[in-house]
């Protein structure tokens, strides 16, 4: 495992990532993370919380499928990342559960 402040930026290890997405998945996965980064250990956290902002932003009409198309690789990477840490795994998987269950109760924009 990684030294805990190693710093990554979220772009090269989502480009790092094998097999990768289709290449509009992939260039929409780049543009909701931007250039941010995040200490190795935080990597999951930090990739639901640019989950969670996507999310918040959707409205319930077909336009929004890309969105969630992207939230939901973004989850998917964050437990691909969590599973670096087999030990921590299952609490980091109820905690995204319970953050995005929360984010889907609140009210959607239209």
């Amino acid at each position: 495992m990684s030294e805990t402040g190693e710093s990554v930026r979220l772009g090269d290890w989502l480009a790092s990532r094998v097999p990768s997405p289709p290449p509009s998945l992939s260039e929409r996965i780049a543009d909701a993370v931007g250039d941010s980064e995040c200490e190795r250990a935080h990597l999951s956290s930090t990739l639901v919380d640019h989950a969670e902002a996507l999310l918040k932003t959707v409205g319930n009409d077909r336009s929004s499928a890309d969105d969630l198309l992207v939230a939901d690789a973004l989850i998917t990477y964050a437990m691909e990342a969590a599973a670096d840490d087999c030990e921590k795994l299952e609490a980091i998987a109820s905690r995204v559960a319970y953050r995005i269950s929360a984010t889907a109760a609140e009210p959607t924009k239209q």
